[in-house]
């Protein structure tokens, strides 16, 4: 009653093929891992159903994870962190947590987190995530867009990371801490090349 299955949909923008193509075994194994590794997704299989001597039906059978939960760092009685997730919103695969940090020891306790993650936007398996928290000294917020190399054929992979902090900083030679604020900014990319055309036998 607390949890609800991922579309059909959502399944299927996470397919390396469509109708009409050439079945490639790599493509299909390569899909099955892809399909594993999601959060919201406990085990994965990807079936070849004959129809003719030239057509076949793709059966692609999926296990959803129970996708809330909750987690607690313990750091201490004094300090530490509760986190409430949901790794499968409404079946659509989002991720939303929500996070409490405190410590007794520091100023504005507890503090109030929450990050927000979505897969493969539009079928490109560009995931993006956004963040922010605030408490215990410190305000963060920014956001991360990646593509990583997730199949054989995948050429192009990279990545933008921005993140906007504020915090206090005695820098040990300080007697009083002063406020600091600082932009962290991370940009990649990368490109698959094929080293041999051998098929191993």
């Amino acid at each position: 009653k607390t949890h609800i299955n991922t579309q059909e949909t959502i399944i299927r923008k996470n397919l390396l093929f469509k109708p009409g193509d050439e079945i490639v075994p790599l493509t299909l194994s390569d899909n099955e891992r892809i399909l594993r590794q999601l959060s919201y997704i406990n085990d994965a299989r990807i079936l070849i159903v004959p129809v003719s001597d030239e057509e076949a039906d793709i059966v692609v059978i999926t296990r959803d994870v129970y996708s809330l939960g909750a987690t607690y760092d313990y750091k201490g009685f004094d300090r530490g962190n509760l986190s409430i997730f949901e790794k499968n919103i409404f079946g659509l695969g989002h991720h939303l947590e929500l996070d409490l940090p405190f410590d007794f020891e520091k100023s504005k306790y507890p503090g109030f987190g929450v990050t927000y993650l979505v897969n493969n936007i539009s079928k490109s398996f560009i995931n993006l995530k956004t963040f922010f928290i605030e408490g215990l000294g410190v305000k963060n917020y920014g956001f991360n867009l990646d593509r990583s190399l997730v199949s054989t054929s995948t050429k192009y992979a990279g990545g933008i990371s921005v993140s906007q902090m504020y915090t206090t900083e005695d820098f040990d030679t300080m007697e009083v801490a002063q406020p600091l604020s600082y932009n962290l900014q991370d940009y990649w990319i990368s490109r698959s090349f094929l080293l041999s055309n051998e098929t191993a036998k």
